[in-house]
């Protein structure tokens, strides 16, 4: 399983990933009025693509001028429109798309034009069969909450059954029990009832019945929320640790490259820099002198000589990435998105956190320098070792879980607004143009020659400092 994190070119991601898919594409996406998407569905569901789509039923999505969904269920794909007068907080929560059952894209963009011009980022989440079946239940559990598919388990009527056979296991009235049971049985999967059945199948009726005690007594505590809720935050806790991964491995990327341009630009071209700089502050302090206007630049000049000389001589000290040929590299991001999935300390119990930090400081550090043996082995360590827990796999309080979700919605954003800062930063505008570092490096270094000499000519032919 991989996970990404896309920020630009949101539409042209999810139109490559629904163009893979061979035999099912399911939507829920609260609007949707991206033409170019829509064909996309539509000729894959005319190469027969299973395509189902729910979108709320209003003004923005359905009426004239507006995507002819008719033409896509024309063509064997289905549409369900939700009524947006009681659904609108709820379908809101469910952008999502899966992909043959094993891709999830997930994330707050809504295919819309309107969309494309937003501060959005989407997360794909890329051979994940178990994610993906949540997503789907969650689809169908949509769906079957406004009649448009077979109703759902009534949580409500399940429980009052178990009351029932509490009771007929006290009275051992096996005769009616078995009856009772076979109306519940429907649900057991739905409703983690397999306990209850090991401990009947086990002749055991004591402890059938404390089971269904707990069971009630968890289920009362839970009277807040709809078992359909809970479900819903588990899902959403979950989707928000791959959304977590995702960004923070994008952050760790672009900062691993600064890290390595910076690096690279102190080794090769530190010195000239150093130089160009130091001769400019004194080029510009010469001309404070006799021009008082021109002060404010030249304390600029200096202030930015001496910050670079500080940054050059620490960064000339750090030796520079290892360097892996291709597929090494491959390798290497490959191994470091498994391993940062099991110990990312933000999505893992409070129990596991401080281990998790270590393991994922060392990470960091390995895959930064290149470090393919030492990434591989901590890769191996989390594969083989101790695996940490996901906080959506044990939180079972409605309460510990809208806590949970609240503080990965305000790290996740956090990390967004981080990514934004780096993709705005000096360092990243520039290497992201550049296709060949090492061409880039020797035409830099002439063109510092170049200056330096006409800076140092120009200071011989005024020696004299006013």
């Amino acid at each position: 399983m991989e996970t990404f994190a896309h920020f630009d070119n949101i539409p042209r991601e999810i139109g490559r990933h629904l163009g893979t898919a061979s035999a099912e594409i399911v939507v829920a996406v609260a609007w949707f009025t991206d033409s170019e998407l829509f064909d996309v569905l539509c000729r894959q569901a005319g190469r027969g693509v299973r395509v189902s789509v729910a979108v709320l039923d209003d003004g923005i999505n359905i009426g004239a001028g507006k995507l002819n969904f008719a033409r896509l269920a024309d063509i064997g794909g289905k549409v369900y429109l939700i009524p947006p007068g009681v659904t609108r907080r709820s379908i809101m929560h469910h952008k999502f798309c899966v992909i043959d059952r094993a891709t999830v894209i997930l994330g707050s963009y809504n295919w819309t034009k309107q969309a494309q011009s937003n501060d959005e980022n989407v997360t794909v989440v890329v051979g994940a069969p178990d994610f993906a079946a949540q997503y789907l239940d969650a689809f169908d559990a949509l769906l079957s909450k406004h009649g448009l598919t077979t109703p759902a388990v009534d949580a409500e009527q399940v429980r009052r059954r178990l009351e029932v056979v509490r009771n007929l296991l006290l009275l051992g009235d096996q005769d009616m029990l078995a009856a009772q049971l076979d109306k519940v049985r429907p649900a057991a999967a739905t409703m983690q009832l397999a306990p209850l059945f090991e401990a009947l199948d086990a002749d055991d009726s004591d402890a059938a019945v404390a089971w269904i005690d707990d069971y009630l007594k968890r289920a009362v505590a839970l009277t807040v929320a709809t078992d359909q809720e809970v479900a819903y935050l588990k899902l959403t806790l979950r989707g928000l640790e791959y959304q977590l991964n995702a960004l923070s491995d994008e952050k760790v990327d672009i900062e691993r490259q600064i890290h390595a341009f910076s690096v690279r630009s102190s080794h090769e071209i530190g010195k000239l820099t150093t130089r160009y700089l130091r001769l400019r502050a004194d080029k510009l302090r010469r001309q404070a002198a006799v021009q008082p206007e021109a002060a404010s630049e030249a304390e600029e000049a200096r202030a930015d000589y001496q910050e670079y000389r500080e940054a050059d001589e620490r960064a000339r000290a750090t030796p520079e990435p290892a360097h892996l040929a291709p597929d090494n590299m491959k390798r290497l991001t490959t191994l470091y998105r498994e391993a940062s999935q099991k110990c990312h300390p933000d999505k893992v119990h409070d129990t596991d956190r401080d281990q998790a930090h270590q393991l994922f400081v060392q990470l960091q550090a390995a895959y930064r320098q290149n470090d393919l043996a030492g990434v591989r082995a901590i890769h191996a360590a989390v594969r083989e070792g101790r695996m940490f827990v996901a906080r959506s796999t044990v939180l079972t309080e409605v309460e510990s879980l809208g806590r949970a979700v609240l503080d990965l919605r305000q790290q996740v954003q956090a990390l967004v607004t981080a990514i934004r800062q780096l993709y705005d930063s000096r360092t990243y505008r520039t290497l992201k143009d550049i296709e060949d570092w090492t061409a880039w490096f020797v035409e830099q270094r002439e063109s510092l020659k170049r200056a330096i000499a006409d800076l140092e000519a120009e200071l011989e032919a005024d020696p004299v400092e006013h």
